[in-house]
């Protein structure tokens, strides 16, 4: 995926997850609560999903868009987690370049202290507002599970 593709992903009006959204322990770091992958319904024929993995313990909330042609994440919003100096905790990484999403996510970063200490549902909002994608299910946050 290139960035043109990418800038044309992102920019899609009509993306859209209908699943239900609600946390499982990830199965290789079970104290880590993950939803997805949830299918990104878009009018570009791009392959892509959701994942979101919150660690309750840290506080930390990951939200990475996946882009199966890309072969991997081609945006990810990363809130309370590591740090990412000088971006700190909190910050964007998005696709730059036509080279492997994997490596240009790591050089593509942009600050969002302004999203640190929100919880994960309102997290969830700003995301797919920034992201340009309508949730038409349920989103159960883990502290509201059963």
């Amino acid at each position: 995926m290139t960035r043109t593709e990418y800038d044309v992903f992102h920019r899609a009006s009509a993306k859209r997850i209908e699943a239900d959204i609600s946390f499982f322990p990830r199965p290789q770091h079970p104290s880590t609560l993950m939803a997805g992958p949830l299918p990104i319904q878009n009018a570009v024929d791009v392959d892509a999903f959701l994942e979101i993995h919150y660690h309750p313990k840290v506080g930390s909330k990951v939200f990475t868009i996946v882009s199966r042609s890309a072969g991997g994440p081609i945006c990810r919003l990363c809130v309370d987690g590591v740090e990412h100096k000088p971006h700190g905790r909190s910050h964007k990484h998005r696709l730059g370049s036509p080279v492997c999403p994997r490596e240009n996510l790591k050089s593509h970063i942009e600050t969002r202290e302004d999203l640190s200490g929100k919880d994960i549902s309102e997290l969830f909002r700003i995301f797919c507002t920034l992201a340009n994608i309508t949730h038409a299910g349920q989103f159960t946050p883990p502290n509201e599970q059963a």
